[in-house]
């Protein structure tokens, strides 16, 4: 036989190891009478029997083999003359390392852990197959219940005491003297994690493979109805142009079938109770889960990491990955979480100097941001910038495929919310679209109670008065900006922003008017209508020292502003009228500041006044226009007295008073009253007009 493989060059004569495969062809008997499950007549009967891509399969099993470094497959032609169809490799051109635990059961007792990497190369492919994992030899501690021993102080001769316990798994065997006897299985707590990646060229989407294995990979039927099937294999859709396939190994008992993992169907459902087994099924049931969920579902992550880093995988290509990883069964599974983050996450982080993919403990506190479009964000925001390259955080994008602990370790606590805002520049935010839509990206991603909460709610006030304040609303309502102003609004409570409904003037005077009132340093924000966030109307009140700051701003803008006087008149009206008591408010100091507009005759000016001057002129007040009949008389007939005539709505305001005599209209008993005060009167040639007035 040595000879014939060297006469045909499949091996050489200086080779003393290999192992062959010969597969004969048979005949089917012309009676029908079969001993044989498969009768294999030529090459096609065998080929039906094997996967097309056998040559791919055989290829990504290398890695978990230990002695096996080239594979060929060969078949005889027509002229009875060998051809070969295909050979797999291992590539010596680069540093590798494959499975090499356990190399006896000694080893078995001493925990160990050894890195895998390498590459296997198949004929008739494109590209080779790219491999790292990890393997790992767990301690007894991790088994110690099983005999019922505290992890701490577990026995000398855990794995021999294991082995011969009452419960542990025995075999039939036939011995030296052929008589047949029962022996332990091997207890090799040994485990392992291998990722491979090719080039995909067989399917219309590239896949993810997900399988079991012990010595050799499980079922492998993604279309099988079977429960263990379906927990042992699975093959996902995943984009991108790469094919991965991850070999989850262990040492595990499998079923009489020797094609599953002894409940590992229900492994992945819920926590097995962990007490001394009682039985050989608990035993089996109770190794399998301890192997699984302590040592081959915490290599997961750790191997991953491995993976990118031997073969620079770029970080489209770790998204796509992952992408897949998280529709899988394996991520979905609550039992399989706890243990694939119990050290570790796995989260791409973003920092102004570098992204990239990172293993990080988990329980480091990971933290998402919204897309980050320019890198004039990390400026407008030191703190995230802090937080980035500091030690306490890892941020991370949304909408990334993280392969997270939880999704509390996602959330932004209130006061990483307020602190962010408070380090924040109104100018450099609401000058830039970039920034300004980054800010609204990130609260809105916040949950509600988060937002809401006091200390976030002062922050977010105040940068948005700051911006009113210094940018002033006619940048803000600019067509790209005010939608953004508007989302920012809407976090502020309802109950903390003030209505102020739109203003029937020159826009540059509204302006103007309003920019002084943002100036003011009130505990609430003022909403002017074209911010308004629908449906979410602003509903708050304001209380007495509110009222008093606007006022007096409004009153000294008209003073000084005499162009913006119908802004500021049409502002303190409705203040003014909004009051069901505006006395109390006139009391608290304003009884000398000028808020009732009013029309003087004598001057023949808008003027505004007091309210104590208004009431020290009580008879000298009407609510009607200057310029009826009645009231030019009047006037012709006082040249020396301040008729005026209050702007209708101010003067409901003052009617509203009750201390304060009723402000009617100029008409004959108004003038009655006005002249029996002894005013001085003009000639008589001008009273005539007043007197016809009177007696009409």
């Amino acid at each position: 036989m040595k000879k014939y493989l060297i006469d045909h060059e499949l091996i050489k004569c200086t080779d003393n190891q290999y192992f062959l495969l010969w597969v004969p062809f048979r005949q089917i008997p012309d009676d029908d009478r079969c001993i044989l499950a498969n009768y294999y007549n030529n090459e096609e009967s065998i080929q039906d029997s094997l996967p097309n891509d056998m040559d791919v399969k055989i290829g990504q099993l290398l890695p978990l083999l230990r002695h096996l470094i080239n594979i060929q497959y060969w078949v005889e032609d027509g002229t009875r003359k060998l051809q070969q169809r295909f050979n797999i490799c291992l590539d010596s051109s680069i540093p590798l390392a494959r499975f090499i635990y356990p190399n006896d059961d000694n080893d078995a007792l001493l925990s160990n852990e050894h890195h895998l990497k390498g590459k296997v190369t198949v004929s008739n492919q494109d590209g080779a197959i790219a491999f790292a994992g990890i393997e790992r030899i767990l301690p007894a501690a991790d088994f110690a219940f099983l005999l019922g021993q505290d992890a701490a102080t577990v026995s000398n001769n855990f794995w021999t005491d294991l082995q011969q316990s009452r419960c542990w798994s025995k075999r039939l065997s036939i011995n030296e003297d052929g008589d047949e006897e029962f022996i332990p299985d091997k207890s090799i707590p040994h485990c392992g994690v291998v990722f491979t990646q090719k080039l995909s060229n067989t399917s219309p989407s590239a896949k993810l493979t997900l399988q079991w294995a012990v010595f050799l990979p499980l079922a492998s039927d993604e279309n099988s109805s079977n429960e263990e099937d379906r927990a042992a294999y699975q093959q996902i859709d995943c984009d991108g142009e790469q094919d991965y396939t991850i070999f989850m190994h262990g040492y595990f008992f499998l079923d009489s079938g020797r094609k599953y993992i002894e409940g590992l169907k229900n492994i992945d459902r819920e926590s097995i109770a962990q007490h001394p087994p009682q039985k050989e099924d608990d035993m089996v049931l109770q190794w399998n889960y301890l192997l699984a969920t302590k040592g081959t579902l915490r290599l997961l992550l750790p191997s991953l990491a491995d993976f990118r880093e031997t073969h620079g995988l770029s970080d489209t290509a770790i998204s796509h990955l992952c992408q897949g990883l998280l529709k899988s069964h394996l991520f979905q599974s609550k039992v399989f979480q706890q243990s694939i983050y119990f050290e570790y996450q796995w989260v791409f982080h973003t920092r102004p100097s570098a992204n990239q993919w990172q293993l990080i403990d988990a329980n480091e506190r990971v933290r998402m941001l919204p897309s980050i479009p320019s890198q004039s964000i990390w400026n407008a925001f030191p703190l995230l910038s802090q937080f980035a390259e500091g030690d306490h955080y890892y941020l991370t994008v949304k909408g990334i495929p993280n392969l997270l602990a939880g999704r509390k370790t996602i959330k932004w606590r209130s006061y990483e919310i307020s602190e962010i805002l408070n380090s924040l520049e109104p100018s450099e935010i609401f000058s830039s679209l970039d920034n300004l839509s980054f800010l609204e990206a990130f609260l809105s991603q916040q949950e509600v109670n988060v937002i809401n909460e006091a200390r976030v709610q002062v922050r977010l006030k105040k940068i948005l008065h700051k911006a009113f304040a210094e940018i002033g609303i006619t940048q803000l309502q600019k067509d790209n900006i005010l939608p953004l102003v508007q989302k920012l609004l809407a976090l502020v409570l309802p109950g903390s922003r003030y209505a102020i409904a739109k203003i029937v003037a020159d826009e540059q005077s509204v302006h103007s008017i309003l920019n002084k009132l943002y100036a003011l340093n009130l505990d609430l924000l003022l909403v002017y209508a074209t911010f308004e966030p629908n449906p979410l109307f602003s509903k708050a009140k304001l209380n007495l020292q509110q009222i008093v700051k606007i006022l007096s701003c409004l009153s000294n803008t008209f003073q000084e502003e005499r162009s913006a006087y119908k802004v500021s008149q049409e502002l303190i009206q409705r203040v003014l009228n909004s009051l069901d008591k505006p006395e109390v408010v006139l009391n608290s100091g304003l009884q000398k500041t000028p808020l009732f507009f009013g029309y003087n005759c004598r001057d023949q000016k808008l003027r505004i006044y007091t309210y104590s001057q208004l009431q020290a002129l009580p008879n000298n007040l009407f609510s009607n226009p200057y310029n009826i009949p009645i009231a030019i008389a009047l006037k012709e007939a006082l040249p020396d007295c301040d008729l005026i005539f209050i702007d209708p709505d101010f003067a409901i305001i003052l009617n509203k008073i009750s201390s304060f005599p009723a402000i009617s209209k100029c008409d004959r008993n108004s003038c009655l009253r006005l002249l029996a005060t002894k005013q001085k009167l003009a000639d008589s040639n001008k009273r005539i007009n007043l007197l016809k007035e009177l007696i009409k």
